[in-house]
């Protein structure tokens, strides 16, 4: 039977899972308030060897043993915590940065913290764990943020460069399972257990994953459908689909193409729900599943560089001539096509770094002819 190495195609990714699996047994090791005791993966990866990262999902469990220290810490931390900005305030005046390194923080200032009640220990193992927004940031003036999936994240991230991980972290606190955590609804497939290691993935347990995603493929494909989805980056195809209204020529434009894709996912449904479980082989729900969720993802990013176009044309448009001239300029554009595609493509994979590449917005662009100088 296969392991995760076999079922990764690309070695780049596989490089990378493997690092992270050595990141996590060295963080097991460790005197923390948590245990990673599985890794599951899902998603494209599975599916086909041209995908660009690696969705993960990280298991951890509270350790009991552990957790009466981290409580004391945790405490320290609320207690002074205006001292500890008032140390960051000296450290902004003598070191003069533009922006605060919190690392850096606690290693000038370990012993003004030690002063102030905190563990050597804690300073130099548990604090590096968090940012300055978690004492700026708290929803209260006392508290002090202390999400225990973020801060593994952080402790994972901090030993390897996470960049093509989808790293999720799923805290079981107490030991149980906890409520309402969307990514315990993603259909995953364990590969790592803290005690067994690298496992190995059986015909029945690939075919049953993908089964249960090609359901919630078909599910979420319904709500876009639909219109009755919630999720956020799908809101502006929701509204180019709802709103018939809108006949700004970008809007028509763009509008056209998602209703084009939007009647192709119908039309894979269905296929897709005429199925027969018993009989389909693993390299067919491969395929269907692909399909589904390149069509899915399409849909997606037709309404994300929808909005975006908009309001960068409308920005160009509306403001003094010497704005556009500034934009060019800070964008290294020659044409108005590419002027748009560039400040589009920029703030898009900023606003959804997850979601979508500087490549799916050039494609776009490319399929909606706004693009005709560059083929």
């Amino acid at each position: 039977m296969p392991t995760i190495f076999e079922l990764i195609k690309t070695r780049k990714l596989r490089e990378k899972f493997e690092k992270l699996i050595d990141v996590v047994e060295d963080i097991n090791d460790e005197y923390l308030p948590f245990e990673i005791r599985e890794i599951h993966i899902s998603g494209s990866v599975l599916r086909t060897s041209e995908a660009r990262d690696v969705d993960v999902s990280v298991h951890a469990f509270e350790v009991e043993d552990v957790n009466e220290e981290w409580q004391s810490f945790m405490k320290a931390l609320r207690e002074n915590k205006w001292k500890i900005l008032k140390l960051v305030d000296e450290y902004r005046e003598e070191i003069y940065p533009e922006r605060v390194n919190f690392q850096d923080f606690i290693y000038w200032y370990a012993d003004e913290l030690t002063d102030l009640g905190l563990e050597p220990f804690w300073i130099e193992e548990w604090l590096p764990m968090f940012r300055l927004e978690d004492f700026t940031g708290a929803a209260v003036p006392w508290d002090v943020r202390g999400s225990m999936p973020t801060l593994i994240q952080r402790k994972i991230c901090s030993q390897m460069h996470c960049g093509s991980l989808e790293l999720h972290v799923i805290y079981y606190a107490k030991g149980k399972r906890p409520h309402n955590e969307f990514f315990l609804e993603i259909p995953s497939v364990p590969v790592w257990d803290h005690e067994k290691g690298i496992l190995e993935i059986s015909e029945e347990t690939l075919k049953e994953h993908f089964l249960k995603e090609l359901k919630r493929l078909i599910e979420l494909s319904q709500g876009i459908l639909s219109g009755n989805i919630d999720v956020f980056a799908y809101m502006p195809a929701r509204y180019l689909m709802k709103n018939r209204e809108d006949n700004f020529f970008l809007t028509k434009l763009f509008r056209d193409a998602l209703l084009k894709e939007a009647e192709n996912l119908r039309e894979l449904l269905k296929i897709y729900n005429r199925i027969d479980p018993e009989l389909i082989t693993i390299q067919e729900l491969r395929s269907i599943n692909s399909k589904l969720r390149n069509s899915q993802k399409h849909i997606e990013h037709l309404g994300i560089v929808w909005e975006a176009t908009v309001k960068a044309w409308d920005e160009v448009m509306r403001e003094p001539p010497r704005h556009a001239v500034w934009l060019s300029e800070k964008y290294r554009s020659r044409t108005l096509e590419e002027l748009i595609f560039r400040v589009v493509s920029r703030r898009v994979t900023s606003s959804y770094p997850r979601i979508i590449k500087t490549k799916d917005v050039k494609k776009i662009f490319n399929e909606m002819g706004l693009l005709k100088s560059e083929e």
